[in-house]
């Protein structure tokens, strides 16, 4: 989940060691600002899991353009698909699958052959096993599909999503 640049010291992060996201958020930003490249690392009791977020550091952040058909945002219990699209975080399957080929060309979701993200945001008054759940969830859905050729990127964010005033 996500790209290494090569010869950057790699820092993992044990997502059990901390007590929320927003310290999650806090240690992918030192790492990233050290010019590292920050990997979560958690397990349970059979696997061990390691994810590259696709998080830059707050002090020099990239000037990024994209679409809200190229974001899912989702938090402990939903999903927002092009700001009018919701859905229970049981849902994640089916709009992760649509997300990630979108082989009818459906407006809300990239396009057929682009790469979208998943924005993540939990709310900082849950502890860290909400972090760990939503993530092991995401995990468990995405391998489930036939994956062979789909890249999954996630970018860890201290806010929901933020509605567009025009």
């Amino acid at each position: 989940m996500g790209m290494r640049e090569i010869g950057k010291e790699i820092i993992e992060i044990n997502l059990d060691s901390l007590s929320n996201f927003n310290n999650l958020l806090t240690a992918i930003d030192k790492v990233n600002c050290n010019n590292k490249i920050a990997i979560i690392k958690f397990e349970t009791n059979s696997s061990i899991f390691k994810i590259q977020p696709l998080n830059f550091c707050s002090e020099n952040p990239p000037i990024w353009c994209y679409s809200m058909r190229d974001v899912i945002y989702l938090t402990s219990d939903s999903i927002t698909v092009s700001y009018d699209l919701k859905y229970n975080i049981d849902s994640l399957k089916p709009v992760l699958k649509r997300h990630l080929r979108n082989i009818e060309n459906n407006a809300n979701y990239p396009k057929k052959g682009k790469i979208g993200f998943l924005s993540f945001h939990i709310d900082s008054t849950k502890n860290i096993s909400h972090t760990k759940n939503l993530l092991l969830k995401i995990i468990t859905d995405f391998n489930e599909m036939d994956n062979d050729s789909l890249h999954l990127n996630v970018l860890f964010e201290n806010h929901g999503i933020i509605e567009v005033i025009e």
